[in-house]
């Protein structure tokens, strides 16, 4: 367990507050260790006590992507010190469940929850026969036809199929070998769920049994659904639509058309510059950055180097060619040209960083004009036509307008500096001289 997990479980239970994992306890191990999420039931009259915690250990508030925004859940991202692992924290007020996509019921038997708590590595969970009976409805609900129509015609064949996910095959197979029929008798009837008991115990027995028919699943489900019809949270047409957009927004035809949204920060964005030496490792610190935030966060990694683009290939090429046949003039338009359209790329870049900032997102620059490089020789990303000579009108009308893009830089929230010896960056860079090294 991260010893971040372990201080904030032993400071809940210390303070007594009424909070549970109330799922997928077969994994609570990775969950404690930033493997998987966390699922918290925290009870209403707990709620300002268990968040005054969360801050106490510096556990941010994020925001989901609007689809995945329901009343009564708070998503949470703290950091441990000693391992440098995020974990998430998927907080519950209230019990919402529902099909895949759309959380459209509420069961209200939170009390049950804290009512049938027990201890699991200094964690509170609930027993296991109560588990048991909200995971079933749980998979039961996530069941669509293409799963159903599977596990039909693999039936035929006598391959083994069920239309749940392993994992909750895991799941269940687990908390089945655990449960006590009698003890599952008086949870179910403290649920007080317009359900019928014998319905969950024969998919029990049939489970076990490795007996599952798709007919079994579908009369489950349809009966499910029906009892909890007073359940729901929207009881008009236009949720099923949104169900519907959703079902072609994250498969495989409407995927390639959809922009995938993570979390986002609750106040506003940050903007993270990596500089140093070529060399220095920002490109790999930043891809190393991208993967550790964009776990849970939206992060979006921009390049404020030299663009990587054809024009300035084409540009370099003529410089070199012109020069190399005694046009200095015209090389020295060209650059002028090159250093003029290279600002103004830059500058397009982080109006981007910008947008992005605004709307609570994370931006990772690989590389960044800083003020205090623009007056070196050679500017470590800077401006480069008001350190030499002008030698035209457009020389110094380009040096003006590049000098204007770069000071419209807004410094970033946060500068990174990569330092690292001559000798290091030599070996990662060796087509530069070693003067500029220096």
């Amino acid at each position: 367990m991260l010893t971040l997990c372990r201080h904030l479980f032993d400071e809940l239970n210390r303070q007594g507050l009424r909070y549970c994992h109330w799922k997928s306890n077969v994994r609570l191990t990775e969950a404690t260790e930033g493997k998987t999420d966390l699922d918290l039931l925290v009870h209403d009259d707990d709620a300002d006590a268990f968040v005054e915690v969360l801050r106490h250990f510096d556990i941010k508030q994020v925001l989901s992507p609007y689809e995945k925004r329901f009343d009564g859940i708070d998503d949470y991202l703290g950091f441990d010190d000693r391992t440098g692992t995020l974990i998430h924290l998927h907080v519950h007020y209230r019990l919402i469940l529902g099909q895949r996509y759309l959380k459209n019921h509420h069961l209200p038997v939170e009390q049950v929850y804290f009512d049938h708590l027990t201890m699991n590595d200094g964690v509170s969970v609930p027993c296991p026969e109560l588990e048991l009976v909200v995971l079933i409805i749980r998979a039961h609900m996530k069941i669509d036809g293409v799963s159903l129509l599977k596990h039909a015609i693999k039936g035929l064949s006598d391959h083994r199929y069920t239309a749940f996910p392993a994992d909750i095959e895991q799941e269940f197979d687990q908390l089945i070998g655990r449960i006590d029929e009698a003890k599952l008798r008086v949870v179910f009837d403290r649920l007080a769920l317009p359900l019928q008991l014998d319905l969950f115990l024969d998919f029990i027995t049939r489970f076990a049994a490795r007996r599952l028919l798709w007919r079994d699943l579908l009369r489950f489900q349809q009966q499910l659904f029906l009892g909890l019809r007073d359940y729901k949270r929207s009881q008009k047409m236009r949720i099923y639509l949104v169900y519907m957009s959703r079902i072609f927004r994250y498969s495989r035809i409407g995927r390639p058309f959809v922009r995938t949204e993570k979390k986002r920060l609750i106040d506003e964005g940050r903007i993270v510059a990596l500089v140093g030496a070529d060399g220095s490792g920002k490109s790999t610190l930043a891809a190393e950055l991208h993967r550790w935030l964009g776990w849970k966060l939206q992060v979006r990694s921009l390049y404020l180097g030299i663009p990587k683009k054809r024009w300035v290939e084409a540009l370099s090429f003529l410089i070199r060619g012109t020069i190399k046949i005694g046009l200095s003039p015209i090389a020295h338009f060209f650059e002028d040209l090159l250093w003029l359209l290279v600002a103004r790329c830059r500058f397009a870049v982080w109006r981007r960083s910008i947008v992005e900032r605004s709307r609570r997102g994370v931006v990772l620059f690989d590389r960044f004009p800083l003020r205090s490089f623009f007056d070196m020789p050679e500017p470590m990303d800077g401006p480069r036509l008001g350190t030499r000579s002008i030698s035209s009108a457009f020389s110094t009308w380009a040096a003006r307008h590049e000098r204007s893009d770069y000071e419209h830089l807004t410094p970033p929230d946060l500068v990174v500096v990569l330092r690292a010896s001559v000798d290091c960056l030599r070996t990662r860079k060796t087509d530069i001289d070693m003067e500029r090294h220096r």
